[in-house]
């Protein structure tokens, strides 16, 4: 799950597909994306796959509106969380160190280290 910060002062709509969760019947936004890695962090960025799959649910246009960070104030919007399939940088971690996620509509996520997508080394198992 990730949430979209607008910050700029007009919408941004979202395109993607509503998909109902198999495990329990919840329908969650999954914007158009396209997953990338690189092991370094301002170039060379390869392309390894797309989230979600265009057969899944149904396709949904969402808008975005501007939030404004660090103000107080209880009566705020926000916007619809967005999910991401995350599976695809699973064979991807230890070849390379890090991923971001391209938004096709726009926009690109923080940086992910890779390593920070196994369970901690203390987990139960």
């Amino acid at each position: 799950m990730a949430d979209y910060i607008n910050l700029g002062r007009k919408r941004v709509t979202l395109h993607g597909r509503r998909i109902k969760d198999a495990t329990d019947g919840v329908e969650r936004f999954y914007p158009y994306a396209r997953l990338e890695v690189s092991n370094q962090t301002d170039r060379e960025w390869q392309v390894i796959g797309d989230s979600p799959p265009a057969t899944a649910g149904v396709s949904v246009a969402i808008a975005m509106v501007p939030i404004k960070i660090g103000v107080a104030n209880p009566k705020a919007k926000s916007n619809p969380s967005c999910t991401i399939d995350m599976k695809l940088f699973k064979k991807f971690v230890g070849k390379f160190r890090y991923g971001r996620i391209v938004l096709k509509d726009g926009g690109t996520s923080q940086m992910l280290g890779l390593d920070d997508l196994l369970p901690p080394k203390d987990a139960f198992r």
